[in-house]
């Protein structure tokens, strides 16, 4: 095992642990993270952190770099962004801890061994292989062209977001679906920008080399779609509610469709 999936393995303990406690015991999230936070806030965080186990288990098990090539380079803006999070709202630190100190060291290692590994593959569109069983880009089937278009536009959408909640956090507060300080969203920031960078990478792939993406960022979205039903108590009425609701929906709607050509195209292969 190379020194990359190590810490991929480090990051699976990482992420399983803060979504099990924030979907599990949303109100001792503190224990997992280095903030507190509400109860609703708490189980975003924890299916952000679900789906980001299933990133980092895909990661592990994955051979192929055509398929890891999109992820890499969305774990290092995750990881490195919430990394500068924490450190512009250190205040916000109740106690350094052990939860803290492992923060401080995964969240330096994992940008860093991404950032290797990318500089590593540079030269990767140009050579014949880069691992022992990397995919065959140019003889893959390409992606449809509605999946195309959405992981463009869903790319575009969540980039802006995740670039406002960063400028404007105050502003983005005010017409948030539910109560929010601005400290928290500046903790969403990095992950939506991290899901909208890579959708953009991911819609000039070819069909074979989203496998890792679409069910990864599949499971975040009905994640999210199953706490907010939980806490709709916690939603205001009006349009930024609809917003959420339907944009998430879409958007499980069409990773699980995207998926399923996934499967179909297997098939097809294996067959």
């Amino acid at each position: 095992m190379n020194s990359s999936r190590y810490v991929y393995a480090g990051g699976i303990l990482l992420a399983g642990w803060v979504a099990a406690v924030g979907l599990l015991f949303p109100r001792h999230i503190d224990i997992a993270v280095p903030w507190a936070l509400p109860p609703l806030h708490a189980q975003v965080i924890g299916a952000l952190y679900l789906s980001g186990a299933a990133f980092m288990t895909a990661m592990l098990r994955s051979r192929c770099w055509s398929r890891q090539a999109v992820v890499v380079p969305m774990i290092a803006i995750w990881t490195g962004g919430l990394l500068i999070v924490l450190l512009a709202h250190w205040d916000r630190v109740e106690r350094v801890d052990l939860t803290v100190a492992i923060w401080l060291v995964a969240y330096t290692a994992l940008p860093l061994t991404e950032a290797h590994r990318l500089w590593q593959h540079r030269h990767a569109a140009t050579m014949q292989a880069v691992d022992s069983q990397v995919a065959d880009s140019q003889v893959a089937e390409p992606a449809p062209g509605w999946l195309r278009g959405f992981l463009v536009v869903a790319g575009l959408i969540l980039t802006v977001t995740a670039g406002a909640l960063l400028a404007a956090p105050a502003r983005i507060a005010a017409s948030w679906p539910w109560p929010a300080e601005p400290f928290v969203l500046h903790v969403y920031a990095p992950p939506l920008a991290a899901f909208g960078i890579g959708f953009l990478l991911a819609a000039r792939r070819p069909l074979p080399d989203l496998a890792i993406l679409l069910p990864a960022t599949a499971l975040f979205a009905a994640g999210v779609l199953t706490v907010s039903l939980l806490h709709l108590d916690r939603f205001r009425p009006g349009p930024a509610t609809w917003v959420w609701f339907a944009g998430f929906t879409t958007v499980l709607a069409a990773l699980l469709a995207g998926g399923g050509r996934i499967l179909r195209y297997r098939w097809r292969e294996a067959s």
